[in-house]
């Protein structure tokens, strides 16, 4: 997964602006990438992604097939583009797309040992071999090289200049120089690439294939192999087929709820609440849309109806959960759940479990104390302009998941308790004692504050609004009816 989609193994798909989808093939040899590093040049076959959202800047983000963020401006201004049945390529304007996801191709190399992991100073970041690797200690002018294994990680100043501070593998650390102003690099695909020292954040040994977790949610990636997500004891049920847009979230402990500090919380955010889930489920990548509402419930209830990729609006608790079990038995009849699980609506902890994706922060993308962020994030109040946006068109997670702030709020398949629990519980789905029902993720009509990772409200369970949609997990078949409160 990269920018909150799956790759597929056999077509490249751009993301138009105006919600539309191209599938088919970049033909084009390299892409040229102007940063503030200099010229790179990217083979097309080594391209995992490219961001162009930021159309304000014109700024693009390219993501290699080794996890690599790379940051500029793409020179020219068109892709060549071989959709099926096109003769010859059409010509895509770079100004109209949001993303481009290519397939999944075979790795064309490896970054040569020893390797190291390098944060620019831009919040870029890559792996490759670091091949001007000397430094000279200050103290003793003595000269070290990272290749001879003693360096575990250099760290440089903030004033911009080439200074270094080496940390041995032992557990020292020295203030040294690097040799040359510059520092080269040979990138995956065989290319170097000179940076001056001065630009760097930080350089660790790369140890290991996992990336780490916050490279993983800056490119919109799935969680790595080391938090359970493709264990065998945490990974999916092999006789589970999910459809197509399901993400899934592997089992795990959080912290549910805000502390008491938090900014602009509420008071039934707490007490905080440890909450273990023993297994992992899968979840939509975005809220169910119009199109997938209406393909399989035969209707559109939205306010903001005709719009294909919005997600539907104006359903109820029970038309969420009608959808739920009417797609859980047209996937049993095509064979793809066994028995005991089936599509649903999220229990709040699953809700907040994978929206936080890993954080403890007021949204999954930090605290953004002066709302500065969330715009690239949510489709709230301030952005939105009075309506639903296509899903999908904000930045994802780090779990790969798309408006769990902003554009409608979301149902959860709990009733409404005004606090939670405290203490450890276990995920659960809380008993209905009345009408009100849990809803999650703040929306288009609502302030930045509505949609922190810990908000919580409840609507009637056959409450309709504009605002108010929802998005499915597949998992235990459970009804809140049938479980005991919990909470």
């Amino acid at each position: 997964m990269v920018l909150g989609v799956l790759r597929a193994p056999d077509q490249d798909v751009l993301f138009l602006r105006d919600g539309s989808r191209l599938a088919g093939r970049l033909a084009q040899e390299h892409l040229d990438l102007h940063t503030v590093h200099g010229e790179l040049r990217l083979p097309v076959s080594a391209v995992a992604a490219l961001d162009l959202a930021d159309d304000r800047a014109g700024l693009s983000v390219v993501i290699t097939d080794w996890g690599d963020r790379f940051t500029g401006f793409l020179a020219g201004t068109h892709f060549h583009f071989q959709a099926a049945g096109d003769t010859p390529p059409r010509e895509v304007r770079h100004a109209t797309l949001l993303k481009a996801v290519r397939r999944l191709t075979p790795s064309v190399g490896e970054p040569s040992d020893p390797r190291v992991r390098v944060r620019l100073r831009n919040g870029d970041f890559f792996t490759g071999q670091l091949l001007t690797d000397r430094f000279r200690v200050q103290t003793t002018g003595a000269e070290v090289r990272w290749a001879a294994g003693t360096i575990g990680r250099v760290t440089f100043p903030h004033s911009g200049q080439p200074g270094a501070r080496l940390e041995w593998v032992r557990g020292e650390t020295v203030s040294a120089q690097p040799v040359e102003e510059d520092l080269e690099f040979r990138l995956g695909w065989r290319a170097s690439w000179r940076v001056y020292a001065g630009r760097v954040d930080a350089m660790v040994a790369g140890e290991g294939a996992a990336l780490p977790a916050d490279w993983v949610a800056q490119i919109g990636g799935s969680p790595d192999s080391g938090t359970g997500a493709n264990s065998a004891a945490g990974g999916p049920d092999p006789a589970v087929v999910a459809r197509a847009g399901m993400v899934w979230i592997p089992p795990g402990i959080f912290t549910m709820g805000s502390p008491p500090d938090e900014r602009e919380r509420d008071l039934d955010e707490g007490p905080l609440t440890q909450v273990v889930l023993p297994e992992g489920f899968w979840i939509g990548q975005h809220e169910v849309t119009q199109a997938e509402y209406l393909a399989l419930m035969g209707t559109n209830p939205s306010h903001h109806e005709g719009q294909a990729l919005h997600p539907v609006e104006k359903v109820s608790w029970q038309d969420a959960a009608d959808y739920g079990r009417r797609l859980t038995a047209l996937e049993r009849q095509a064979g793809n759940l066994p028995e005991g699980y089936a599509y649903r609506l999220p229990t709040e902890a699953e809700w907040e479990y994978a929206c936080r994706g890993g954080t403890t922060t007021r949204f999954n993308f930090g605290d953004d104390a002066d709302a500065a962020l969330i715009r690239d994030h949510a489709w709230f109040s301030r952005n939105a302009e009075s309506a639903t946006h296509p899903v999908g068109t904000r930045k994802p997670n780090a779990w790969g998941l798309f408006d769990v702030h902003g554009n409608v709020l979301e149902w959860c398949l709990d009733g409404w308790r005004s606090r939670l629990p405290g203490g450890q519980v276990t995920n659960v789905a809380v008993a209905p004692t009345g009408t009100l029902r849990a809803v999650r993720g703040g929306s288009w009509l609502y302030e930045a504050r509505h949609a922190r990772s810990a908000n919580r409200d409840s609507y009637g369970v056959l409450v309709r609004c504009s605002d108010l949609g929802f998005r499915v997990v597949l998992a235990r078949d459970v009804e809140p009816s049938g479980v005991s409160p919990g909470y």
